[in-house]
């Protein structure tokens, strides 16, 4: 099965309302007591001057090897471009270090459907529970906004992001007509 994005992605879905997210509060104690809290970039924009930079830095750190990596300026745009809506874009934190972080693409999403953006983990802080952790995040918050299904669509060859999205139960979507 390939995706609206091509034959490398697949597209995976969920109903938030039916998710099982009784693992979201174990998954949020683990990560506490490695030292990981979880954050919005709402809640960042006015504590730290410098959330943009370390923004930029984390996500070319998560796409090194996908897409070249974007300047400060670079990724001012695409935020701006995306109307990525602060409030849905979750950070995982490690002292004040941006170590990974999950984006809702509210602004193209529609009716009660909600597009998952990028989910990127430092490659050295992988494995841990922390994409885990920050999809249950998104699960939770479609849920209490009222979205009906939340779409995802990693590559095909990201094994290990197919395979945490099956984990936290998406499902492979049914193909478009």
């Amino acid at each position: 099965m390939s995706s609206i994005h091509g034959p490398e992605f697949i597209d995976l879905e969920i109903a938030p309302a039916t998710a099982d997210l009784s693992s979201l509060e174990r998954a949020m104690a683990e990560q506490r007591a490695r030292g990981i809290t979880f954050t919005t970039l709402a809640e960042e924009q006015p504590r730290d001057a410098g959330w943009l930079a370390r923004f930029c830095e984390l996500e070319n750190e998560t796409r090194r090897g996908i897409d070249s990596p974007r300047t400060v300026e670079q990724m001012a745009e695409r935020i701006e471009f995306l109307k990525i809506e602060p409030e849905s874009l979750f950070l995982a934190v490690d002292g004040d270090r941006y170590v990974g972080y999950t984006c809702l693409n509210t602004a193209e999403s529609g009716g009660p459907r909600l597009l998952q953006g990028w989910t990127g983990v430092r490659p050295e802080y992988r494995r841990r529970g922390i994409a885990t952790a920050l999809k249950l995040l998104g699960i939770a918050y479609a849920r209490e906004h009222g979205y009906g299904v939340i779409v995802t669509s990693p590559r095909v060859a990201n094994t290990a992001s197919v395979q945490m999205s099956l984990k936290v139960g998406f499902q492979p979507a049914e193909p478009l007509t």
